[in-house]
């Protein structure tokens, strides 16, 4: 750990001598090194030095070459944890006001009170450990994230199946300050010629979503090795079983709402049979067209009456089928919504594009402000061969 030192900064050597001395029995009990500095200049030298250990830099405001308040600002700008204090025998409001505005922990007037000055010098180390404090919480915080992130994306990938006549692209984003969400999806591949695809978005962000989403992903886990049968004959029905356990299991928690998509396809039938608790469309892209089928349904958590239906709809070598969450096309309550027009037109424009996934989602973070998105977003395709 770096020792703990303070810099001082005045162009006369008799004000340093004085603070030296005045401050001798405090450096020793808090074992604090003091570094003095007759200039700006000078000073930037001792931080490009001592800035691991400098916690506090007290200057002067009238000098010679750079004043203090143009010091701060530097300092500031070099190493924003270092704490400053200005101190000045004028009323110089100008220069004050400038160092106020680059965030200065303190102002002394001189002639200072030694205890005034200790105080002050106590109180802008104490800042600067507790602001040293929160940055390692915030770091092993964002760790846990990105962890939990990895984590989840590791549950997400698909069952490797290369003989499939469904292959899978997914591309999940959660929002970059949680790092993980409330979006998943499980494609379950039957066979070569049959694949369940489930894509469901948790209400909430980061941890507390991302918590839910493996507890729902269980679920369909369970499901689908116990059902298996069922699962192939009817979405609707796996959707309903599901919402019912997704009540039981959530109980205690009735704030938290799951919606969710579940696709059957199959190439014997080339068709697919489709059922929505809550949320968006699937697209389908045949040809030279993109249209969506929409299923009204509850989204999972509300009440154990809920009801789903299946749509089942033709499908053809060559087509791809689209799901997504809300967050890919939701740009803000403000802005609202991508259009489907406008989706549809992307998709159909990209579908014989080798980066499909890639394309789409560039294209969409286009339309957002900022190029962020608002929400986690998940794109799921797949490729009818």
């Amino acid at each position: 750990m770096a020792p703990t030192s303070i810099l001082v900064v005045d162009d006369e050597q008799k004000i340093l001598d004085a603070i030296d001395r005045e401050l001798f029995f405090w450096k020793m009990q808090k074992d604090v090194t003091l570094y003095k500095a007759l200039s700006g200049q000078e000073a930037l030298e001792v931080l490009k030095d001592h800035h691991d250990s400098i916690r506090v830099l007290v200057s002067d405001l009238k000098m010679a070459g750079m004043e203090g308040d143009h010091l701060i600002q530097e300092t500031k700008r070099m190493y924003p944890d270092i704490r400053s204090i200005l101190m000045t025998g004028f009323s110089e409001s100008r220069g004050v006001s400038r160092a106020v505005s680059f965030g200065i922990s303190a102002f002394l007037q001189k002639p200072w009170e030694t205890e005034e000055f200790i105080g002050e010098l106590e109180k802008a180390m104490g800042r600067f450990e507790e602001d040293a404090q929160q940055k390692k919480y915030l770091a092993r915080l964002v760790s846990h994230l990105e962890r939990t992130g990895q984590i989840q994306k590791r549950l997400f990938q698909t069952d490797s199946f290369p003989d499939s006549r469904f292959p899978v692209e997914a591309t999940y984003r959660p929002l970059s300050e949680f790092h993980c969400g409330g979006d998943f999806y499980r494609v379950i591949h039957l066979s070569d010629e049959q694949c369940v695809c489930v894509l469901g978005d948790v209400s909430g962000h980061g941890l507390d979503a991302a918590f839910v989403t493996g507890i729902v992903r269980t679920l369909i886990s369970r499901e689908e090795l116990a059902n298996r049968e069922e699962l192939a004959f009817s979405p609707a029905a796996f959707l309903a079983k599901l919402n019912r356990l997704i009540l039981r299991e959530l109980a205690q928690t009735p704030e938290i709402v799951v919606t969710l998509s579940a696709a059957f396809l199959d190439h014997a039938e080339m068709r697919m049979t489709f059922a929505n608790a809550g949320n968006l469309p699937v697209y389908l892209v045949h040809g030279e067209s993109c249209g969506t089928y929409a299923n009204p349904g509850f989204p999972c958590g509300f009440t154990p009456e809920a009801e789903y239906t299946d749509l089942t709809v033709p499908i053809e070598a060559g087509d791809k089928v689209v799901f997504m969450t809300d967050g890919l096309v939701e740009r803000g309550r403000i802005a609202g919504f991508i259009k489907l027009e406008a989706v549809c037109a992307l998709l159909q424009h990209f579908r014989e594009d080798l980066e499909f996934n890639r394309r789409i989602i560039g294209m969409v973070l286009e339309m957002f402000p900022d190029r962020q998105f608002q929400d986690d977003a998940t794109l799921v395709t797949v490729d009818v061969r």
